[in-house]
């Protein structure tokens, strides 16, 4: 790390440090971080075990993901953040980008073009920890058109200085969730998303309920994965995973992907 990029750590470090179990933490550890690399948004969040997402901190400035964070991404389509994916299963603490982590068909997913649309929105990077109950606590940052993508100079920074914002953040997260307003404010469990489905299909009248097997190869589709990659992760053949992706759309009455996230998508903003 060069000199002035190590001065800055140690004054942003000791800053931090005095601020840890202070609810402003997260706007000073953006402020500081604006003074070395610039970058449109950043959010925080904890995912605790089983429960929906609690934000600590959200600067949006584009109204589009604003609105969208608010309203439907603390609800349900966090579900369908390969960010929150790699929360639910062990993790190792770090920076992850998102082009890095996400399914192979992510970025022509229907909820990449939603969320996405309008935003221009170029890339993004997560920085995850573990907390002291097993929640994870996750920073994102991300990038516009207008910035453009982080350069190789900007990662090998991120790559120096993510242990220490990694540990910082626990820490204030470890704070946040110990606060008694978070004990009397319990959030409502999440249903994993593969049992709404089939929930939801067998609440239709005339339509034979999915499966199991074939909610969960509906929710690695709306996830953003390929058959192939959806094969993968269940540990069934690709054919096999097709073959039940004709079915879930004979089922459902539908003939795109495009199609199917419309039918589903009152599923994933918590309509009923």
């Amino acid at each position: 790390m060069a000199g002035q990029n190590l001065r800055w750590l140690s004054r942003a470090t000791a800053l931090l440090l005095n601020s840890l179990q202070d609810d402003g933490f997260p706007r000073l550890l953006r402020r500081l971080l604006l003074t070395q690399l610039p970058f449109s948004n950043m959010i925080v969040t904890i995912y605790p075990q089983q429960n929906k997402p609690i934000c600590l901190h959200a600067w949006l400035p584009n109204t589009r993901l604003h609105n969208h964070y608010q309203k439907h991404y603390l609800t349900h389509t966090y579900q369908l953040d390969p960010f929150y994916q790699i929360c639910t299963q062990p993790f190792k603490t770090g920076a992850y980008f998102l082009k890095d982590v996400a399914p192979d068909r992510f970025f022509r997913s229907e909820y990449y073009l939603s969320y996405y649309r309008g935003s221009t929105m170029v890339d993004e990077l997560c920085l995850i920890s573990e907390l002291n109950d097993g929640s994870a606590i996750h920073m994102s940052i991300g990038r516009d058109s207008s910035l453009g993508r982080f350069n190789k100079i900007e990662r090998h920074f991120l790559a120096d200085i993510e242990i220490i914002l990694c540990s910082l953040l626990s820490q204030n997260g470890n704070h946040q969730i110990s606060l008694s307003q978070a004990v009397e404010q319990p959030h409502e469990a999440a249903e994993a998303l593969d049992i709404r489905l089939q929930k939801y299909s067998a609440s239709l009248p005339n339509l034979t309920p999915l499966t199991p097997r074939e909610a969960q190869v509906t929710a690695m589709v709306l996830k953003g994965h390929s058959s192939l990659s959806a094969g993968l992760v269940l540990g069934i053949a690709t054919e096999t995973v097709k073959i039940h992706r004709k079915k879930v759309y004979k089922k459902l009455q539908v003939g795109t992907q495009a199609e199917l996230f419309a039918r589903l998508s009152h599923l994933l903003v918590g309509e009923q």
